[in-house]
């Protein structure tokens, strides 16, 4: 652009994530082609791109389009009519909500692949189940596409009779990638507020990816897998990169319009954030234990009503040395579901130590084998279409999550094998250590000095003199409905954050039309109280690598 500031500024927004599937180059490395053959003296520019796949045994990639809207009347080469349409698409996917929306999944787990949203309507067409797949992606929401993408069992089966002392487990690897990519994913949220100059990124995405069919040897393998990790901006078809020259030039209608999808794009980017946060406080920084047992449900499932509750289980977390079966709970009578009462589920429950010096300390494997004789949840048909979901609570109610099986189409004795992890930290204070890597690289990148880096680590520490808190709210996932005035509370608190140790921006606090989230410009309460045992230690050692 010949303009040294918006260049900065670009670089600033572009140093957290990368375009996807480019391996930047240093200009040592760079080379040129020379047009005309031999003796041409006319050099051209050559990009070289890096497929995503490359080196992968099972890539597995979220593409999540960012931004309340997706799309703007007149925009490189978008009717109006064509944009205020899929404006009025947006109000009904989880863009309208949270601000972003999966329009992709690469490589994903049985557990999800298995759930066809025309399961239940007779003679639809390939066609149409694409549509409607797409359709279920754009509402779903950021907890659950987390969920799904958080699905270990391609792992187990890569590691499947490996020693745990060689070689990491599924729990270890999972918490590395997810830990990694908070790390990079804040960092771009704070490269956004040093953006001086509001951009137009309109139906731009964010790609979260990693290889889930690649054992990692125990020494060394969280160095590779952290390497593996790819998250990057991509898809820049509707986009644009603006500079000061480019800004002053537009008239007051323009730069408005710039400064509202900018808004939309860092309050996606805010919440996309947040929501990596919460998945990773509650799966994966448990210090102490998960209660006594764990919750099986057992649910038919349907494209075109709720699904039917087949039984449930209370399953004692004590190493089982083995299958057992037990007989499921069938609940209430007023199930519509009908069948034998002697309906049993088969699983087996073990506690597996990792080596000492690990991020985990352990965690409880439950495998759900089988179940046999389920209740019948189509009478016509005489069938039913089971899945399993696992809910564990820890002892003290912090942490919650839930895993879920694939769905065995027409089976009364579903045979699933698949294997669940309760991982438990080793330490306190990860989610907190993610929070300040990626403060302190998003400044590195910003050109901040070390004395500006050691005020970033200062504010976020607790006892120490400052206005800046990491956020202190994780609110568990809703299953279904509810209040979500905690989550926005807790969102805004990471927005309160992000403003602090990122930099100021005219796209943090957002006025929000959609549906009930982020309405008005409202700044927070002030930090909930001091972080929990083991964030000192955390700060610490950050600290001190940056020194």
């Amino acid at each position: 652009s010949g303009d040294a500031a918006a260049a900065a500024s670009a670089a600033a927004a572009s140093s957290a994530a990368a375009p996807a599937g480019a391996t930047p180059s240093s200009p040592s490395s760079s080379g040129a082609l020379l047009r005309g053959g031999t003796g041409g003296s006319d050099k051209v520019e050559l990009l070289v791109l890096r497929n995503l796949f490359d080196g992968c045994e099972k890539l597995r990639m979220l593409d999540i389009k960012i931004g309340e809207k997706t799309a703007s009347p007149g925009w490189k080469g978008k009717s109006s009519v064509r944009a205020l349409y899929q404006q009025f698409r947006d109000n009904f996917t989880n863009s309208a909500c949270e601000g972003f929306r999966l329009a992709g999944f690469n490589g994903a787990p049985e557990s999800f692949s298995s759930q066809d949203p025309l399961l239940d309507v007779p003679g639809a067409t390939p066609a149409y189940a694409k549509k409607a797949r797409r359709i279920m992606f754009s509402m779903m929401p950021g907890a659950s596409m987390f969920e799904y993408f958080l699905d270990t069992q391609d792992y187990n089966e890569a590691v499947k009779g490996k020693n745990p002392r060689d070689t990491l487990m599924a729990a270890e690897v999972f918490e590395i990638t997810l830990h990694e990519m908070l790390v990079r994913l804040l960092e771009l949220a704070c490269a956004c507020r040093h953006v001086d100059i509001p951009q137009k990124f309109v139906g731009s995405s964010i790609g979260l990816a990693f290889d889930v069919g690649k054992a990692r040897p125990r020494v060394g393998g969280e160095k590779s897998a952290r390497e593996a990790c790819r998250v990057h901006i991509f898809d820049w078809g509707r986009s644009e990169i603006n500079t000061f020259e480019t800004h002053k030039s537009l008239s007051e209608a323009e730069q408005h319009n710039r400064d509202l999808y900018w808004r939309y794009y860092v309050g996606g980017v805010d919440r996309l954030t947040w929501e990596a946060a919460r998945t990773y406080y509650h799966h994966f920084c448990n210090p102490g234990s998960w209660g006594k047992s764990v919750q099986v449900t057992i649910y038919d499932f349907d494209s075109l009503k709720s699904d039917d509750f087949l039984g449930s289980l209370e399953v004692e977390l004590t190493p089982t040395n083995g299958k057992k079966t037990e007989k499921l709970q069938h609940g209430s009578s007023s199930s519509s579901c009908t069948g034998s009462p002697e309906a049993t589920l088969t699983y087996s429950v073990e506690c597996v130590k990792f080596p000492s010096g690990g991020r985990l300390r352990e965690t409880w494997r439950i495998t759900l084998h089988e179940a046999k004789n389920l209740p019948i949840a189509d009478v016509s048909a005489r069938k039913s279409d089971p899945y399993a979901i696992i809910t564990a609570t820890s002892t003290d109610k912090k942490y919650s999550f839930e895993q879920r099986t694939g769905v065995k189409v027409g089976e009364l004795n579903p045979a699933w094998e698949d294997t669940f992890d309760l991982p438990i930290a080793s330490e306190g204070g990860r989610l907190e250590e993610a929070l300040l890597i990626g403060a302190c690289r998003a400044r590195t990148a910003a050109g901040c000095s070390m004395s500006e880096l050691q005020e970033v680590s200062n504010d976020i520490t607790p006892g120490a003199s400052h206005s800046v808190s990491p956020p202190t709210l994780w609110p568990a996932v809703r299953t279904s409905g509810g209040d979500k005035s905690e989550d926005e509370t807790a969102a805004l608190q990471m927005v309160d954050y992000l403003d602090g140790v990122g930099g100021s921006s005219a796209g943090v606090h957002r006025e929000r039309s959609g549906a009930g989230a982020w309405k008005g410009a409202a700044k927070l309460m002030d930090p909930l109280g001091a972080m929990r045992a083991g964030f000192q230690a955390a700060s610490d050692r950050v600290s001190s690598a940056f020194r």
